[in-house]
């Protein structure tokens, strides 16, 4: 398998760069390649950044299996513009997001997500912030959210055995 990640440039202390570098490490882990990154443009990225280097990426990686995207927005232009130049998703290239905006629910096929929960996050944020004004600050330094993100498979990936 040969996935590429579509990220952002000067993505440096953003969610977009920690997205990357949770790919490049699962690569790692299942024994591919995680060094297929291609960066453009300024977070966050759009549909027509994902639209416009969807020809880049091909060109630079023709062997790509599956396009995995910093989030559904450049997910939608990259599915967009494989479709149109007559790629069948997910049987010649896979599309992927992250953030289950509600382009990806609404995308033919529908497009495969990580699924975040921000609710539960914002109510763990000031729930922390709550316990850090009534109680010992570095009790509350030493404490972590979580919200553990769910992958959704939808139409635009396929298993492979």
């Amino acid at each position: 398998m040969h996935f590429v990640f579509l990220g952002e440039d000067d993505d440096d202390f953003t969610r977009g760069g920690r997205r990357r570098e949770g790919f490049i490490a699962a690569m790692t882990e299942a024994g591919l390649s995680g060094e297929r990154v291609f960066r453009v443009g300024r977070p966050p990225l759009s549909i027509e950044d994902g639209a416009a280097a969807t020809s880049a990426i091909l060109e630079r990686f023709p062997d790509v299996d599956c396009i995995f995207c910093v989030s559904d927005m450049p997910a939608f232009g990259v599915q967009s513009t494989l479709l149109a130049r007559g790629f069948a998703v997910p049987d010649d290239i896979g599309v992927a997001g992250f953030g289950n905006f509600e382009v990806s629910r609404f995308a033919s096929p529908q497009i495969s997500t990580v699924v975040t929960d921000p609710t539960l996050i914002g109510r763990q944020a000031g729930e922390l912030i709550a316990r850090l004004l009534a109680s010992d600050a570095t009790e509350c330094l030493s404490s972590q959210i979580d919200a553990a993100p769910v992958l959704d498979l939808r139409g635009s990936t396929k298993r492979r055995a």
